[in-house]
């Protein structure tokens, strides 16, 4: 992940891309620019971000509602009501909602975390990749 972050500071992209897809296939690792969190290994469904600004229990069970009929309209196909229900999370409670990595904040995020849902690690090399991805970030 050092090389990565090296490449990408030197806009030497074709490696960096590189390095990403080693990432993937060696350690399962998925790295999300957009919502700055990693995860390993596949994750349960629509959750909320650690990097998500704080809410009272009630908010998020509401926004998680509408998360989760977002999900059962895209599952059904219809993408004119996931789409409008997007639209009411973006609106209503500045919510970004990240489909590759199924997950959702509000606000703006504080940084790269391990996903919740990502499969379990030993602590060392959640350290080493944390490290690496906190790098890549810097670039």
């Amino acid at each position: 992940v050092d090389e990565r972050a090296e490449a990408k500071k030197n806009r030497d992209y074709e490696t960096a891309d590189e390095i990403r897809e080693t990432l993937r296939e060696q350690f399962d690792v998925t790295i999300d620019d957009k919502m700055k969190c990693w995860l390993v290994g596949v994750g349960r469904g629509y959750i909320q971000e650690e990097s998500s600004s704080p809410l009272d229990q009630e908010l998020v069970n509401e926004i998680q509602t509408l998360v989760d009929e977002r999900a059962e309209a895209k599952k059904n196909r219809d993408y004119e009501t996931a789409d409008e229900i997007r639209e009411t999370l973006r609106e209503q409670f500045d919510v970004t909602i990240d489909d590759k990595m199924k997950c959702w904040l509000v606000g703006v995020g504080r940084g790269y975390i391990q996903e919740e849902s990502s499969s379990p690690l030993d602590q060392e090399l959640v350290n080493e990749i944390q490290t690496l991805v906190d790098e890549r970030a810097e670039a």
